[in-house]
């Protein structure tokens, strides 16, 4: 029995001992891990990562701009159970957005760590507007800046730009001007801005070019169109220097007068340079001189001897007369854009004078007669430059023969003078007294107070002294100057017919205090 038992221990032992022998042999189960993913994603993008996992799971990104997203936060870790999965990355810290990089996310199952996705960040474009901004309000974008030649000049452009970087502005064409700036990665700033235009030598020419920005290294450029259409066909501009010129008065002893926007001018010069702007600097010049040949009051054209004109330098018309010339004589230069010349120079006549007489094309030149008194005083209508002449009160009809002294007391009888108004008045009358002191002047200042060496009474004219312009312009005398006294033209226009205006001239304040003027003159309207 004892055998019987012994043995039946033996079996249960074998049993055991097989039964734990069965389990320690039997295979473990081999993870799995997913098939890695290569990924492209944005900046500011957000891309889903799904995979399935084989076991219990932590993800590991290598680079700070690439993150998970978990719930509220943004983390460069993350892990989760065996199962589907379904994760969102985006990108974050971005210290660079123009350059292109890779980001690595490694999976880590069990004991085994591999690469599960490889994220390549793409490189973001650069980009930049260009904008024309008012004088106020908002600005709006334009694609090229296109200048236009209008009356004379052309505009000026205020310009800004604006980009997802930091921008230079690294040249502008060479007929453009204006100056270089620069300005921060952003939207449009209204406070950073230049003017650009076009440079006046290039006017007569049709220009194209290129406003080129780039970063603050001067890497990768950006450019922008720029036009200007150039002078017009029939466009001209006629200058002395920087000032228009639509006439020249040559004096007695050959000193140049202009007559342009600004008024009349006087110089010490005994010729003029003309510069000369036509489209493509292409015109021709052509004097010409007025002539009534058959005294009948027809006009005729032809070369005039008087006016000495060189063209020989591109672009500029020398003007001068001969030492000889003509007093009173009246001639023209012609100058005339291509567009406008006839084909042949020689078909010029009446009626292309005509044409151009009062036109931007027609410079007049005249020489003045030496100054002589005109009955005591010269006189001069300030807008035309055109000579008046006075004549002495007791040869004037519409007063009798009446004398000077009668007809107001204290006027001189030797010395007063009659001016009857034309018809068409047409500017300021100007009057000098001839034979004053050569330092005369129409009033004097003693500090704040100014007094008037003249006095004004009348009928049907306002005498009110501001009608006159004690600095209107100056005249040459024996060599010295004169200021004139200068009355306008509205209050010439104002007064009524059978009206007078009787100036009195003082030469000094001595006179003045006894009223004993030197000189007068009498303003007559009919």
């Amino acid at each position: 029995m004892k055998t019987n038992r012994f043995f039946a221990v033996l079996a249960l032992t074998a049993a055991i001992l097989a039964s734990a022998g069965c389990k320690k042999d039997e295979p473990v189960k081999k993870i799995t891990f997913p098939e890695a993913q290569t990924l492209q994603i944005s900046i500011d993008e957000t891309l889903p990562l799904v995979f399935e996992a084989d076991a219990d799971w932590k993800l590991t990104i290598d680079k700070q701009w690439l993150v998970f997203v978990d719930g509220e936060a943004q983390v460069s870790q993350i892990s989760g159970v065996a199962g589907p999965v379904s994760l969102t990355l985006t990108t974050a810290d971005v210290t660079s957005i123009f350059d292109e990089e890779t980001a690595t996310i490694d999976i880590t199952m069990g004991t085994e760590t591999q690469t599960l996705c490889t994220v390549t960040r793409l490189a973001e474009e650069r980009t930049a507007t260009m904008w024309s901004l008012p004088w106020s309000g908002e600005g709006e974008e334009i694609t090229s800046l296109d200048f236009k030649y209008e009356w004379g000049s052309v505009s000026t452009a205020k310009v800004t730009f604006s980009a997802n970087f930091d921008w230079v502005v690294k040249s502008i064409p060479d007929w453009m001007e204006g100056e270089l700036f620069s300005g921060a990665a952003g939207d449009c700033d209204n406070q950073n801005y230049q003017y650009f235009g076009v440079k006046e030598e290039a006017y007569p020419y049709e220009k194209t070019g290129n406003i080129v920005i780039s970063d603050q290294s001067g890497e990768h450029e950006i450019t922008f169109p720029a036009t200007f259409t150039g002078m017009g066909e029939e466009d001209i501009l006629i200058r002395d220097g920087a000032k228009d010129v639509w006439s020249i008065a040559f004096s007695a002893n050959h000193f140049v007068k202009t007559m342009g926007p600004s008024g009349m001018e006087e110089s010490d010069r005994t010729s003029m340079d003309l510069s000369i702007m036509t489209r493509n600097m292409e015109y021709m010049v052509m004097p010409l001189e007025k002539k009534d040949p058959y005294g009948m009051g027809q006009m005729w054209f032809a070369d005039p001897w008087q006016i000495r004109v060189d063209t020989d330098t591109p672009g500029m018309v020398k003007v001068s007369v001969e030492p000889d010339m003509a007093e009173g004589f009246e001639g023209y230069i012609l100058i005339v854009p291509k567009a406008l010349c006839p084909e042949n120079p020689d078909d010029f006549g009446q009626s292309w004078f005509t044409k151009f007489e009062n036109s931007d094309y027609m410079i007049k030149v005249t020489v003045d007669a030496p100054a002589a008194t005109a009955g005591g005083f010269m006189l001069s209508w300030t807008r035309t430059l055109a000579k008046g002449e006075a004549v002495p009160f007791t040869s004037y009809d519409g007063f009798g023969g009446m004398k000077p002294s009668d007809f107001q007391y204290g006027l001189p009888d030797d010395n007063t003078y009659v001016y009857e108004l034309p018809s068409e008045i047409n500017g300021p009358l100007a009057m000098l007294p001839m034979g004053f002191p050569s330092n005369w002047q129409a009033g004097v200042s003693n500090g704040e107070t100014v007094t008037y060496l003249f006095s004004a009474s009348g009928e049907g004219f306002s005498s009110d002294k501001s009608n006159f312009d004690v600095a209107a312009n100056i005249y040459e005398s024996n060599g010295q100057s004169h200021m004139a006294l200068s009355y306008s033209e509205a209050a010439m226009k104002a007064a009524p017919s059978m009206s007078f205006l009787i100036i009195s001239f003082y030469q000094d304040m001595s006179e003045l205090e006894m009223y004993k003027p030197s000189a007068a003159l009498v303003l007559v309207k009919m």
